[in-house]
């Protein structure tokens, strides 16, 4: 029996948003759901900023379900969200929380967040969130997968060199342990082997959500086709993937959990993202693990 964190991004899609209904209050009231039916408890990465200009009472709902039924709330803030317009990360990161904190002032007034994940997991420079961290009380970061790297005109994220560990104390860089006061619970990674890439574990079960994501194009479209081929070729030989419920074929999902030998798994999904297989595998995690919060799982060292 493993130690596995459960942790989901509450969102629409980057490029198309999608359906509210389909892609984020459907999926997440039956993740609920399976939560409920075995007693556990999640974390939910709510990202506020889009319902700013798409208001919409079922999500306000269903955020304030979420925490009243005992989930953690943790911030996540895609600051290309602002208004509701596309404006690849490049925005006003002090307004951004600003917007964050206003909103959940509204619907959970109650709720003191302690976690933090970046959109699209950019934390780097994390200079520019540590005085946030500070003046909204944020002493967790989950945003950091170790392995994974990209490098474009809209996304930068370089966690190679992170530690090999489930949870370690930083100071001004969460790829740098220290006896800092902010913790670091990093998505947890394994290597992809060259099989998985050539589609073993393909699921061609549609998403729940209809909406559209970045792309490859939208993330390398600013480099060279040579510089794209080399990528496509690095990802193919040698890549991390994370843990997820997303695209899963539960049986191989199951035995490649069983094989890791690290007792403690960190999970990241997204509600839009998930199929029926996931809601499947979601259930066997719940019937059979030790299921905890970021927060629980950070205990003591709070």
């Amino acid at each position: 029996m493993k130690t596995v964190i459960l942790s989901f991004d509450y969102e629409v899609f980057g490029r198309v948003p999608g359906n509210v209904q389909s892609s984020v209050i459907e999926p997440t009231d039956r993740i609920l759901k399976l939560f409920s039916h075995y007693n556990k408890k999640g974390t939910f990465f709510i990202d506020l900023l889009y319902f700013v200009a798409f208001p919409d009472k079922a999500v306000n709902d269903q955020i304030k379900r979420i925490f009243y039924s005992g989930h953690e709330i943790g911030v996540h803030i895609h600051p290309h969200w602002i208004n509701g317009e596309v404006s690849i990360f490049k925005s006003d990161i002090k307004k951004c929380f600003e917007i964050w904190y206003t909103m959940k002032d509204k619907i959970i007034p109650d709720c003191c967040p302690v976690s933090y994940r970046g959109g699209a997991l950019m934390v780097q420079p994390f200079s520019e969130l540590k005085p946030y961290f500070e003046q909204y009380g944020l002493i967790i970061d989950s945003s950091v997968a170790k392995g994974l790297y990209i490098n474009s005109s809209v996304q930068h994220i370089d966690f190679r060199n992170a530690p090999s560990k489930s949870i370690y104390a930083f100071t001004d860089d969460p790829l740098t342990e220290s006896n800092g006061t902010l913790l670091e619970i990093p998505i947890t990674t394994y290597k992809q082997n060259i099989i998985e890439n050539l589609g073993s574990e393909k699921n061609t079960i549609p998403k729940f959500g209809d909406g559209i994501g970045f792309g490859f194009n939208d993330i390398h479209g600013d480099k060279s086709w040579m510089q794209r081929k080399k990528i496509i070729l690095r990802n193919f030989l040698s890549s991390y993937r994370m843990y997820t419920l997303e695209n899963v074929i539960p049986e191989f999902s199951w035995l490649k959990l069983k094989l890791d030998p690290r007792k403690n798994i960190c999970f990241i999904s997204h509600p839009k993202s998930m199929d029926e297989n996931s809601l499947y595998y979601l259930g066997y995690l719940l019937k059979n693990h030790t299921v905890t919060t970021i927060k629980n799982y950070a205990g003591t060292r709070l």
